[in-house]
Formats: C-alpha cells, structure tokens, sequence
C-alpha cells in the first residue's frame, strides 16, 4: 500500500486505512477544518480494501469534507 498526505492550514484531519495489494492513496488538504473519513462521525477511516484500489482527493479553502470507501479490485475515487 502506498498512502501520501499533505496538509497546509489548521485543524486538518486524515483518517485512512488501506488492506490489500496495490492500494494507493493520495491526499491533499489546503486550508482549514478540512476532513477525510469513513463516515461523518469521524470514528471509521476511509477504508481501501481488495486490491489496485486508486483514492485521489484534493481539499482547498475551508470545512470541506470527504467520506470514501472502496471495497474489491480496481476501484477509483477522485
């Protein structure tokens, strides 16, 4: 698994867990309060689980939030 973060601002969160074979994700958050995750409730990560699984998400500005998960093989969310 491949996982890169990169948070510039204030009060950013990442929560990512990833299980299989070739799971890449990559994360960028710019700016504030600015969230990936499972869910809303902040609790679950956002999940990658199967194989060549593909997460792009990019956050500018402020309270921006995503909730991703992604279950089999060769799945993409941007």
């Amino acid at each position: 698994a491949f996982a890169s973060v990169t948070q510039t601002g204030n009060d950013n969160l990442t929560r990512l867990q990833q299980t299989g074979d070739n799971q890449r994700a990559t994360i960028s958050q710019t700016g504030n309060n600015n969230v990936v995750s499972g869910d809303p409730s902040l609790v679950t990560p956002a999940m990658q689980m199967g194989a060549n699984n593909v997460m792009t998400v990019t956050q500018t500005n402020n309270n921006n939030s995503a909730f991703v998960n992604q279950n089999g093989t060769g799945n993409t969310a941007t």
